[in-house]
């Protein structure tokens, strides 16, 4: 039987707020005078785990309200639920809208038990009763990772095989209708070099119309982290690459950024990778979407100074192994850290508020308020994992942002989920627009029962009629392409199929032109995509070995040895001629 204190069912919960009545003796304090921060905790310990609700009170200067120590620790305030409700808790994320405090989590364990998702709200300003969500995220998750930006809650899934080159499926939940709808879904490549790196997400940041991701993977040794920016135009719906320095993509206690980012104009201001460090950056933009020239970048990020961690003998913040943190307002924060401890009847918190002095266009620091030791009891839950922490009554002003129905009915279908794609980033090369419809209907009736896989083999040909900036590829599949004749579009889907046809064998010539942009990010014009059949009786399989244009070389500077070898020659000639 557990020891302890005895935990109340999460069907007999109290009605009112969060706030407990045993912190009645701060309320004669101004109610603008104090602010509250909710901290979402994951209790577990042998055959049992759950998630807890603990306000922390802070007053005006920024000293929290409540002192606790081992032999009096304080006790969470509030049981939201246990195994019984959510099987899945340490698959839980959790995001504010507002006060209210939603946590998604998939239901089972191992990717192949994934039954669908589970998720809760709590406003910890109204009734302070969790609430079962009915609208669900409609893609199931191995991880769910939920981002709140402009008065809505995004969901991006990680595959339950995140190593197979899959795109991380998208969608949006918008509180007012209260349904999810599909997005263009993160693809593999360009951001991803490597197909079976496992895609971790790390935290987020809003910036205008825009989400910024912070995302990475595990190097050979699975201790380098490489970082690797996305970032998703909720506007046009598109996925963009941000650019880092070389030496920013490996891991240097700053990226990949932890939680949700402040952003302040260009400015961003998150935690860094390593705990107790608070980072700044900036986001640039430059070129447009209607040249193709559009680009963004990350500046070079640095630590801020001045955080002030208070410290103990036996319980040392460098050794935190998790943490969080909440804006109060008026560029203060309060972070909270935690690590583990060998007394089997409380755990040790860190809380930290700070105040971030900025600076437009220069190095901005930390002014520290106040840090705290305080101790929260074990008996009966086990250990605390810190999930989620804000404060009800502030949230960072966001653009509004608001998404077309028409747009949002514009959709592909991909692993049977509606999505739409963006054809210029997973390279999708369309049909000669000029194309009658009676011609598409012709092409897509000979390739009708056919399915395209990627190609196994293809050689590129530099075309000089194009001014040698254009390029021609062949490419050979072990299986048939779908050309769709009411989309224009050469549409590839996966497939194992070898061509079953004994007569012919299929090549798609292909040539696209590029645009090539010095100093930026350069793009491709597709010019013409079409599917031709090469005869295979009497020779069997075709793979392309080489191609070229005889009447186009590229230009190449000559080398030491080339302009020797031409002196020689040169010299050969006037020793016969007599000269």
């Amino acid at each position: 039987m557990r020891s302890g204190p005895k935990r109340t069912n999460l069907q007999s919960l109290p009605s009112p707020p969060l706030s407990s009545p045993r912190r009645s003796r701060s309320r004669h304090m101004d109610a603008g005078q104090v602010r509250s921060v909710y901290l979402t905790l994951h209790y577990y310990r042998a055959g049992d785990e759950g998630v807890v609700a603990h306000e922390i009170q802070i007053s005006k200067d920024g000293k929290p309200l409540l002192k606790s120590t081992p032999a009096k620790p304080d006790q969470p305030d509030k049981l939201l639920f246990d195994k019984t409700q959510m099987p899945a808790v340490n698959r839980i994320s959790c995001q504010r809208i507002g006060s209210k405090l939603y946590m998604v989590s998939r239901e089972g364990w191992l990717p192949e038990n994934v039954r669908g998702n589970l998720a809760y709200v709590l406003d910890a300003k109204s009734s302070g009763e969790l609430v079962k969500l009915h609208e669900l995220p409609s893609i199931d998750s191995e991880d769910p990772n939920i981002i709140a930006a402009h008065g809505r809650l995004y969901h991006l899934a990680r595959p339950a095989n995140n190593t197979s080159g899959r795109p991380m499926p998208f969608e949006v939940y918008d509180p007012s209708t209260r349904s999810w709808d599909p997005l263009p879904p993160l693809p593999q490549a360009p951001f991803f070099p490597y197909a079976k790196a496992p895609r971790l997400y790390y935290g987020y940041a809003v910036w205008g119309s825009c989400i910024l991701f912070s995302l990475g993977f595990l190097g050979m040794t699975l201790t380098t982290i490489f970082f690797v920016p996305v970032l998703f135009n909720v506007e046009s719906r598109t996925w963009h690459q941000v650019y880092v320095k070389h030496n920013m993509g490996r891991a240097n206690g700053c990226f990949p950024w932890h939680d949700k980012a402040v952003v302040v104009g260009d400015t961003i201001y998150a935690l860094g990778l390593k705990r107790g460090t608070i980072i700044s950056f900036s986001i640039t933009k430059s070129g447009s979407e209607e040249d193709g020239t559009l680009s963004y970048s990350l500046t070079t990020p640095y630590f801020l100074n001045g955080l002030k961690i208070i410290s103990h003998p036996k319980y040392k913040h460098c050794k935190c192994k998790l943490q969080c943190w909440s804006p109060l307002g008026d560029f203060e924060f309060c972070l909270v850290q935690t690590t583990t401890s060998s007394d089997p009847k409380c755990q040790p918190f860190f809380i930290t508020t700070f105040k971030i002095i900025h600076k437009e266009g220069t190095f901005s620091r930390i002014q520290s308020l106040f840090s705290a030791l305080q101790f929260m009891g074990t008996q009966g839950y086990g250990h605390f994992l810190p999930l989620f922490c804000y404060n009800p009554d502030y949230e960072p002003k966001e653009a509004l942002v608001t998404l077309k129905k028409d747009v949002l009915k514009q959709r592909n279908k991909i692993e049977g989920i509606t999505q739409e794609i963006d054809n210029d980033i997973l390279g999708i090369k369309p049909i000669e627009a000029s194309l009658t419809h009676d011609e598409k209907v012709e092409m897509q009736n000979e390739t009708n029962n056919v399915i395209c896989s990627p190609c196994n083999v293809e050689c590129l040909k530099l075309d000089s009629a194009l001014g040698g900036e254009s390029a021609t590829t062949v490419e050979i599949k072990s299986s048939l392409g779908n050309i769709d004749s009411n989309s224009g579009d050469f549409e590839p889907e996966e497939s194992t199929m070898d061509s079953t046809d004994p007569k012919c064998q299929p090549f798609v010539i292909t040539t696209f032109k590029i645009i090539h942009k010095k100093g930026t990010f350069s793009r491709i014009q597709s010019l013409f995509s079409a599917l031709q059949f090469m005869g295979t009786h009497g020779y069997g399989h075709f793979l392309p070995l080489f191609c070229h244009n005889p009447d186009y070389e590229p230009k190449e500077a000559l080398g030491d040895f080339d302009k020797g070898r031409i002196k020689r020659e040169k010299q050969d000639r006037r020793h016969l001629s007599g000269g």
